[in-house]
């Protein structure tokens, strides 16, 4: 029973292909990635020795095809497309471009949910709390089998173009074409694991809060009261998996030919599943952005008013004047 990874990627997130082939084709070796693209034969050009790498290492089992993003919301197109390879595969997993797989028991487990809810897919409904109206919605990571989720239905009347600005357009597109296919589950179901790590791009690794940033903990993500972290960091086992590949000699061969700004994403992705985010912060202020020194402080401060009081802030800014001074005194004793 093979599975097939299926996604989409504009140019912007073409960064994260040969990842998500990597990581998805690696962790489960009974499968297939199919990736559209604006201009596949473009990106097979400007990457042509990581593409050639990547075939050394899966062969065949990957596959990117041409997609129309031009008027449609970028996150609906995985879901209005058909990919080729549906024909090989007995089940689809459709999810986003910029999510690294390190489940190998994926698929099992999906399966175990369809039977235990008899259902014919596996997904959630939102509910009402990211619901605009009766604008329903199934989740963005959505696994079915591959007779159940094609052919794509007749999508007359369904608006997936850029104009369409109902929260969460893309996910209510996908509820519309499984409704529309006579599919659907129960909003009682609640299995919806992210199956690797999240890399949202433009989003802080462990989160924000509305007033104030998180600590850089697993545990903030865990809680569930921070927005937008990447999801999955707080699972040890993933953690693990991302760390053992980084030293895997198969992903070192492809590591020098990826994209300069995946690079930086994955080093920072290191530190954080490493358990040293603060210290790299500081790192990155002392070599990066040393202007900007007061700006970590005043953060950091902000975060302790936030967690324990005024108090422990003042406290902590006076214990840091301090420190600083004799660094200052020493420094200029040292010199003379």
């Amino acid at each position: 029973m093979t599975l097939l990874f299926y996604t989409a990627a504009n140019g912007e997130y073409e960064k994260f292909v040969p990842l998500y082939i990597y990581t998805s084709l690696s962790s489960i070796p009974e499968s297939y990635v199919e990736i559209g693209l604006e201009d596949p034969d473009q990106f097979v050009k400007n990457n042509a020795e990581l593409v050639e790498k990547l075939r050394e290492l899966f062969g065949s089992r990957f596959k990117l095809t041409t997609v129309e993003f031009n008027n449609r919301l970028p996150g609906v197109v995985r879901f209005v497309t058909e990919p080729e390879l549906a024909d090989k595969c007995d089940y689809v997993y459709i999810g986003d471009i910029d999510m690294l797989i390190f489940d190998k028991n994926l698929k099992s487990k999906h399966l175990e949910n369809m039977s235990e809810n008899d259902a014919p897919f596996s997904n959630i409904i939102r509910g009402p709390a990211h619901t605009e109206g009766d604008n329903l919605r199934l989740s963005g990571l959505h696994f079915a089998p591959t007779d159940v989720q094609y052919p794509i239905p007749d999508l007359t009347g369904i608006d997936y173009s850029e104009e369409n600005d109902v929260t969460g357009a893309d996910e209510n597109v996908l509820y519309k074409i499984m409704k529309r296919k006579g599919y659907m589950i129960s909003e009682d179901m609640d299995f919806r694991p992210v199956h690797g790590i999240h890399m949202r791009t433009n989003n802080h690794p462990f989160g924000n809060r509305k007033r104030v940033r998180p600590n850089n903990s697993f545990e903030e993500i865990s809680s569930g009261d921070v927005r937008v972290p990447w999801s999955g960091l707080e699972v040890e086992d993933y953690r693990n998996s991302f760390t053992q590949m980084l030293n895997e000699p198969q992903f070192q061969s492809i590591y020098f030919q990826l994209d300069i700004e995946m690079k930086n994403l994955l080093m920072i992705l290191e530190n954080a599943a490493e358990g040293r985010f603060d210290s790299f912060e500081e790192e990155a202020f002392t070599y990066i952005i040393t202007e900007a020194y007061y700006e970590t402080l005043i953060r950091k401060v902000t975060r302790i008013a936030y967690d324990d009081g005024i108090g422990s802030a003042f406290k902590s800014v006076v214990e840091h004047i301090y420190q600083k001074t004799v660094e200052h005194i020493y420094q200029k004793t040292k010199q003379q």
